[in-house]
C-alpha cells in the first residue's frame, strides 16, 4: 500500500494492470473476462489519472474510471480512499527528484516494469536524502 514514499507521508501507487498480464490473460483466455471491456475499461482508467493530473477532469471522475477497472478486474477490492488521497495530494508535483519532474504521474502509476522501476529509483532516491539527513545531524 505504502510503495511511493515523500518526505512527510507515504503513498499508494495507483494500480492499473496491464491486460498482457498474466492473471488478466489467463481470465481473457478462459472466458471470465471479455477482452475489448477490459481494454476500454484500462485505456479509460489511464487516461483519468493523466487528465486527473493535467487538471482536465475532476478527482471524483478519475476516481470512477479507476473503480471501474478494479471492479471489473478485482470485486473485492477497494483502493478508492487510498487512490483519492494521493491522486488529491498530487505528491509527484511536490517532489524534487529527477524521475518525478521527468515522468510526473506516471511514477505513481503501479503498472509495468519500467514505472515500477522509476518509483523504485524514486524511492532509492527519497532513501538516500533520508540517511544523508541523519548522517549530517550526527556529524
Amino acid at each position: 500500500m505504502n510503495n511511493y514514499f515523500s518526505e512527510h507521508e507515504h503513498y499508494t501507487a495507483i494500480r492499473i494492470p496491464q491486460v498482457i498480464e498474466t492473471s488478466v490473460k489467463k481470465r481473457i483466455q478462459s472466458g471470465i473476462l471479455n477482452q475489448e471491456d477490459v481494454q476500454r475499461a484500462e485505456n479509460a482508467a489511464l487516461s483519468a489519472v493523466r487528465k486527473y493530473a493535467q487538471r482536465e477532469i475532476c478527482l471524483s471522475k478519475a476516481l470512477e474510471n479507476l473503480q471501474t477497472y478494479e471492479d471489473l478486474l478485482f470485486s473485492s477490492r477497494d483502493y478508492s480512499e487510498a487512490y483519492a488521497r494521493t491522486l488529491s495530494e498530487r505528491p509527484w508535483e511536490k517532489c524534487d527528484c529527477r524521475v518525478c519532474k521527468e515522468v510526473g504521474v506516471e511514477v505513481i502509476i503501479f503498472r509495468g516494469f519500467n514505472r515500477n522501476k522509476r518509483r523504485g529509483f524514486h524511492n532509492l532516491n527519497y532513501s538516500y536524502q533520508q540517511l544523508k539527513k541523519e548522517r549530517d545531524t550526527m556529524t
